[in-house]
């Protein structure tokens, strides 16, 4: 009896570690990008596309953006998976917003991931 109960719990820990460094693996590997998102990275005739320090900027051609919108990405995506999103915020029209719906925002995603444990 003493046996199989030490079996048992051995098989429980390794099922558990097994389970944890699985959730581990998933959660670390970050999901490649679509093919959507890899072709909102141009720029266009209503939007131009720049890349600088890290930075994704979507601006407006067509008309003096109304706004700026700064992006935090999140989740297991990289940063470019928003692209398709961000560049439509800056193309314009705002369907959120009926004010402002004759021209797009200055779109900036962000690319580097904001760690709020570490104290400057």
């Amino acid at each position: 009896m003493k046996k199989t109960i030490q079996r048992v719990a051995v098989i429980a820990a390794l099922m558990a570690a097994a389970a944890l460094i699985g959730a581990f693996v998933f959660l670390a590997t970050p999901a490649t990008l679509m093919p959507e998102a890899s072709a909102a990275l141009r720029s266009s005739e209503s939007v131009e596309f720049s890349e600088a320090g890290g930075w994704l900027t979507f601006t407006p051609l067509n008309a003096e953006p109304q706004a700026g919108v700064i992006f935090y990405p999140g989740g297991r995506v990289p940063p470019a998976a928003y692209a398709p999103a961000m560049r439509q915020r800056a193309a314009g029209p705002d369907m959120l917003s009926e004010e402002r719906a004759c021209s797009g925002d200055n779109v900036i995603l962000m690319s580097f991931n904001i760690d709020f444990d570490e104290a400057d």
